[in-house]
């Protein structure tokens, strides 16, 4: 009995096998007999890439005034309306002006009197310099010397009439007291002469400390109307610029600059050029040097880096600008760089604050080749393209990719001109076996066109380029 059981076990695996071996010929037979797979093929177009750096920027005014208030008092007036756009010097605010007219008036007044006692003081002074007194003590001093003169001859002549007998010792004794009596008579001269001279001396600085005081007053006074005038003045606030005026932080009728606090008013912003401020990574800095070292930058004659925008909608801006700032550190927290473009605003469309993609041709890359961006497969070797030889085998070729834009992609390394790749079908083609191509025809931009393409920067920094 058991020996039947194994027979009959025997029999069945062997019926097993054949049928086994039936089914695996016929798929076989049929992995022969299947045709090639469909791909479609495209060659790589070669033309001149312009490779741009492409940057995140963010909006600003060139120039934001705060308009606030230089004197105290309660405001009267507002002239105009929140958000509009204003012209340099246009009236935007005004003070009660009421008690600066006034204090300019006394101001005035006060101003006048000082003058009228800079005249007073100049007539005191000019009387003051009247040197009549020692003319006449000069007169005095000159009449009592001649006078002495003529008592000491006279004695001489007494004194020798007396010695020949010829004259009475009498007369001589005489002669003698008018000699000193002359001499007494010099010495009060000269004692009023120099008196005088230090009353004149005395008077004359009293009169001219009293006009520099007058002239002093003068001064104050002037002073203190050009303080009033610009008091009176400040009652009136102007728009430094043309420009775009924000909210009012005030009402009509509040009390301003109350304490000497210059209260704030509103703020003025210039909008045309309007700025963008932007960063770049360390490395792409170096990145630009070495195209400038290898004079590869590209500079628009002498002016600067050919600068466009790109608006929130996808549109480039209609103005080109220029960069004007290049920051002379670079953020050690962040390691990058600020620099800032300047753009015309002339219908003052772009405001302070809007965010905006800058974009900066830098260079040019000849003969660069160009595939359909599907036709880029990816794995964890990184970037690769089927490439379909003369026999219609398929190549697995690892590539390095470089700007992209509107379904094309340059090939920057791992592909050559005339190589068809496979840009359709890449799920079908695998390396190493049999497809049958159909050729796809790829239309370059014409002659004196561009295609705009982008491509990741250094440390993940956006650029672009376009194709000619």
């Amino acid at each position: 009995m058991r020996r039947k059981t194994l027979l009959c076990g025997a029999g069945l695996f062997a019926a097993g096998l054949l049928v086994l071996g039936s089914t695996g010929c016929d798929k076989l037979e049929a992995t022969k007999t299947a045709p090639a797979p469909v791909v479609t093929v495209a060659l790589p177009i070669t033309k001149t890439v312009a490779v741009y750096g492409k940057y995140i920027g963010q909006m600003d005014s060139p120039q934001t005034v705060e308009l606030r208030t230089r004197v105290e008092g309660f405001l009267k007036e507002i002239r105009f309306h929140e958000g509009q756009e204003v012209e340099k010097n246009d009236l935007m605010f005004e003070i009660d002006p009421a008690q600066y007219e006034v204090a300019l008036q006394f101001a005035s007044a006060q101003l006048q009197m000082t003058k009228a006692q800079v005249l007073t003081a100049e007539a005191a002074l000019l009387q003051a310099r009247n040197v009549r007194d020692i003319e006449i003590d000069q007169a005095n001093l000159v009449k009592a010397n001649a006078e002495l003169a003529n008592a000491i001859q006279n004695l001489e002549e007494m004194q020798a009439a007396v010695a020949a007998n010829a004259a009475a010792r009498s007369l001589l004794e005489a002669a003698q007291a008018r000699q000193k009596q002359a001499v007494g008579g010099v010495d009060g001269a000269k004692a009023a002469l120099a008196q005088a001279q230090a009353d004149y001396k005395t008077r004359v600085a009293q009169a001219e400390a009293n006009q520099a005081q007058a002239t002093a007053s003068v001064a104050t006074a002037t002073a203190q109307v050009a303080q009033a005038n610009l008091n009176l003045l400040w009652t009136k606030i102007y728009s430094p610029l043309k420009g775009r005026v924000g909210l009012c932080s005030v009402k009509i009728g509040a009390l301003v600059g109350h304490n000497n606090d210059p209260t704030l008013l509103a703020t003025v912003s210039l909008v045309d050029p309007v700025d963008v401020y932007f960063i770049m990574s360390e490395r792409e800095a170096f990145a630009w040097k070495k195209l400038a070292d290898e004079k590869k930058l590209r500079h628009m004659g002498e002016a600067a880096l050919d600068v466009k925008m790109l608006l929130e909608n996808g549109q480039v801006y209609n103005h080109n600008g220029k960069i004007d700032f290049v920051d002379r550190t670079v953020d050690a927290g962040t390691g990058t760089l600020k620099m800032r473009a300047e753009f015309p605003n002339p219908d003052w469309f772009l405001r302070p604050g809007n965010y905006a993609k800058v974009r900066v041709m830098l260079t040019e890359e000849p003969d660069a080749l160009l595939v359909d961006e599907a036709a880029i497969g990816s794995d964890i070797g990184g970037e690769y393209v089927l490439v379909v030889d003369g026999n219609n085998t398929v190549e697995r070729r690892p590539v390095k990719t470089g700007p992209k834009h509107e379904g094309m992609i340059v090939i920057e390394k791992g592909l050559r001109a005339g190589e068809q790749v496979v840009v359709e079908g890449l799920q079908r083609a695998r390396a190493g076996a049999l497809v049958t191509p159909q050729r796809q025809e790829v239309q370059a931009p014409a002659q004196g066109q561009s295609t705009q393409a982008a491509v990741a920067g250094p440390a993940g920094a956006p650029h672009t380029s376009e194709t000619k």
